[in-house]
């Protein structure tokens, strides 16, 4: 049947739910584009959250690596100094006690390292700062 051929109610009825049918549509159409801007906003800022991890992943690495270097640094000047066959005893006592220290300090870095990359520690940098005072 041709909409010429209707009466005008009837095509008054159909246009009204014609049109409820495009308003209900609409609003599904909105709402979901609503939605996916919020999964896209969402996404974005965990994206960002994930990229500033990383970055402060990368600085306490290359923190880690800093602060690794120092005992080392120690522990193979004094190791030098051991071979000199002209010290005394009492320096190479000296020597030891220096390397053992720094032993000591280098084992307590590569731990607290460890923790951190194995998620144990949160409060890395305050607790590592302590024990730092302490050695």
């Amino acid at each position: 049947m041709n909409y010429k051929d209707k009466p005008k109610e009837e095509l008054i009825k159909e246009l009204l739910e014609l049109q409820q049918e495009y308003n209900s549509l609409k609003t599904l159409y909105d709402q979901s584009i609503t939605e996916r801007r919020q999964v896209e906003q969402k996404l974005i800022i965990a994206k960002e959250k994930a990229q500033a991890g990383e970055r402060l992943k990368t600085a306490v690495h290359a923190c880690f690596l800093h602060e690794i270097r120092t005992p080392l640094n120690g522990i193979l000047g004094f190791t030098g100094l051991l071979a000199d066959p002209d010290i005394s005893v009492e320096e190479q006592r000296q020597y030891i006690q220096i390397i053992e220290k720094q032993s000591r300090i280098a084992m307590n870095i590569i731990s607290e390292e460890l923790a951190f990359q194995n998620g144990e520690n949160e409060n890395r940098n305050a607790e590592f700062i302590v024990a730092k005072e302490k050695i």
